[in-house]
Parts: C-alpha cells; sequence; structure tokens
C-alpha cells in the first residue's frame, strides 16, 4: 500500500527558511572565526613594527642598526597592510565583484623565482622549481600573481609532509601556461575539496589538526586567477600527493577586452 504524502506550500516556505536561517548561522560562526583569527594575526607584524620603531629611536646614532631596524619596521607594516589588502579583496569577491588587476608585460619564471627566493629566506629549502620551458613571457599583474604563489606555496608548505620539497611547475602550452604547486603528505578529503574555495571555509583536516588561518587565501587565489581570464583546480590523493594548478593565459589583455 502507497502512502501519499501532501506537502503544502506553508510547510515547503517554512522548511525553506529553516535552511536559510541555518546557513546564515553557520556563516556568522565562519566569520566570527575569521574575524578572531585575522586581528591575532594582524596584531603580530604591528607590535613587531612598534618595538622595532621603538628600539630605532634609540639606536639613532648607530646607522648599521638604525638600517636593519627601518627595514624591520618596513617588512612588518607591508605585512599588516598586505592582510588588509587580503580583507577587503575577499570582501569584494563576497559582494560578487572581481578583483581589480594591472596589466603589465612580465616574465612568470621570474616572478616565480622572485616569490621563492624570498619565502625561502624564511622558510627552510624545501623549495623546487620544475620549469622546461625557460623563460615564460606574458602580460599579467606581477603583484596579484605574486598573491597567488605566496598562497600556494605557504600552504603547501603549512599542509604538507615535512620531510619532502614542496614543487612549483612551470608548463607553457600554446597560448597558456599552469603554474602548479605540488606537496606531498595527507590528502584533502573530497569532500572538503568541494568548498576549498569559498570564503572562510578551511579544510577540516587544517581545523582538526590546529592548524591556524583565515580561509581566504584560497578564495584570493580563484579570484585573482579568474581575474586573469584562468582557471585553478585541485588534485590530491593519497597516492600522488597534492596539487594546486592555476592555468592562465599568456595575454590576459584579450580576457579583459571581452569584459563587459
Amino acid at each position: 500500500m502507497m502512502i501519499v504524502v501532501d506537502i503544502t506550500p506553508e510547510v515547503l516556505a517554512r522548511k525553506k527558511v529553516e535552511v536559510t536561517v541555518a546557513e546564515l548561522e553557520q556563516e556568522r560562526e565562519l566569520r566570527e572565526h575569521f574575524v578572531a583569527a585575522f586581528t591575532h594575526d594582524l596584531r603580530t607584524p604591528l607590535h613587531a613594527a612598534r618595538l622595532s620603531a621603538q628600539v630605532l629611536a634609540l639606536q639613532l646614532h648607530a646607522p648599521d642598526n638604525a638600517k636593519m631596524l627601518t627595514k624591520r619596521v618596513i617588512t612588518n607594516v607591508d605585512r599588516a597592510d598586505g592582510m588588509i589588502c587580503d580583507l577587503l579583496d575577499a570582501n569584494r569577491l563576497k559582494a560578487g565583484e572581481g578583483i581589480p588587476i594591472a596589466v603589465r608585460e612580465s616574465r612568470l619564471d621570474q616572478l616565480v623565482a622572485t616569490a621563492v627566493r624570498d619565502i625561502q629566506e624564511l622558510q627552510a629549502p624545501r623549495l623546487r622549481i620544475c620549469n622546461e620551458t625557460g623563460a615564460i613571457a606574458g602580460c599579467w599583474d606581477d603583484k596579484a600573481l605574486q598573491r597567488v604563489i605566496e598562497n600556494l606555496v605557504g600552504n603547501a608548505l603549512k599542509y604538507g609532509s615535512a620531510q619532502s620539497a614542496v614543487t612549483i611547475c612551470l608548463i607553457q602550452a600554446g597560448d597558456w601556461v599552469e603554474l602548479a604547486v605540488h606537496n606531498e603528505g595527507n590528502p584533502i578529503p573530497p569532500a572538503d575539496e568541494q568548498t576549498l574555495f569559498q570564503l572562510y571555509r578551511r579544510p577540516t583536516s587544517a581545523i582538526t589538526g590546529g592548524q591556524s588561518g583565515w580561509g581566504v587565501g584560497l578564495t584570493l587565489v580563484k579570484g585573482i586567477v579568474e581575474a586573469h581570464g584562468g582557471t585553478v583546480r585541485v588534485e590530491s590523493s593519497q597516492q600522488h600527493g597534492t596539487t594546486f594548478a592555476c592555468r592562465l593565459p599568456l595575454d590576459c589583455r584579450v580576457h579583459l577586452r571581452g569584459q563587459p
């Protein structure tokens, strides 16, 4: 005997409201976690800059010390400024706006080499560049792509195996180039892959593993790459490790000309 359940419009409307309320509550919790993490991390470079400035005031008679402390102040202020820029761009993406980019002729291979050198000054030498193409010239936003590289490499160093190298590969094919960052270690669960690029979302493994983060970096990576007319994909397994691959046109001005 078949039982037919008659769902009235009122019941459907109530269920829809319940789902909406649950989604808003979840987003509120994510925002609260983000604000707490962001505030904590922002205080670090500001505190370091303040201390350096205080010491600098006492070391003006020693040129070498003054120069070193001045550089430290600038570095930490730049870090704080970068964090604020990330937050502003994340809010643009949340509002459905794109990330503005300033395009010029550039060399992607040189950009990667510079970013890797800067990261290696702060990290153990676990980075390896794989580039069989050589010079890769095109038109991109250098600073924006540097943020992409820093976010992807930073995540690979943070979540990958400490015993394995992080590899940055560049492959050119026709009018396109692929920038791929690979690390070994625990894979990203398939369920987490669906929400990786959503704002404030962090993999369950990162949260349970005690890793700090805002849940903004990969959202920015996707937004910047798409602003260039490119795409991002992730492949992760226990056997092959984790790879984030960004596919970019060599000349993103073609994509920008096609925008309204």
